[in-house]
């Protein structure tokens, strides 16, 4: 069996595994806009509460990594300020705010402190046939999607013939 849960509830499946802890929360807004771009823009902002902006035709998105104290504002406030900077980096009127949605992961990656680092297991467990999978286990990626992806073929790869 493959378990795939977050780090934090590998600890309570399995009591002898000590993966790192929940670590930062991501913040992400979208906007229901007509842009009229025809193909999907990026782009990257300093000095702002934005850090990545995501423009389609119909939507402009909003991602803040490592949002901490951000998710403890009001989903008005942060719509407000984030459209305020996006349609100030991208020239369009900042009244009227579109239509939003907010969206606050508050432990979207696990501990990647030098201490969360060590504590990443490979995929095997002491319980037979059980074996871990998730971005959080030692794959040599950070938190992102390979990294899971990664740790599901390891731990496929680490399961008995049968």
């Amino acid at each position: 069996m493959v378990v795939a849960v977050p780090s934090w509830q590998a600890q309570k499946l399995v009591p002898d595994v000590n993966p790192p802890g929940a670590g930062e929360g991501i913040l992400n807004i979208h906007y229901a806009f007509q842009s009229g771009v025809k193909e999907p823009e990026f782009l990257g902002l300093v000095s702002s509460l934005t850090q990545w902006v995501f423009v389609r035709p119909d939507m402009a998105s909003v991602t803040v990594s490592a949002a901490g104290r951000a998710l403890a504002e009001q989903p008005d406030v942060l719509a407000a300020r984030c459209w305020a900077e996006i349609a100030g980096a991208y020239g369009w009127a900042a009244e009227p705010l579109p239509p939003y949605r907010v969206i606050k992961e508050k432990r979207a990656t696990f501990d990647q402190s030098p201490d969360g680092l060590k504590r990443r297991s490979g995929p095997e467990t002491s319980i037979p046939n059980l074996f871990l999978a998730g971005d959080w286990t030692a794959t040599g990626l950070p938190a992102t999607i390979e990294g899971a992806i990664r740790s599901g073929a390891r731990a496929v790869a680490a399961l008995p013939a049968l």
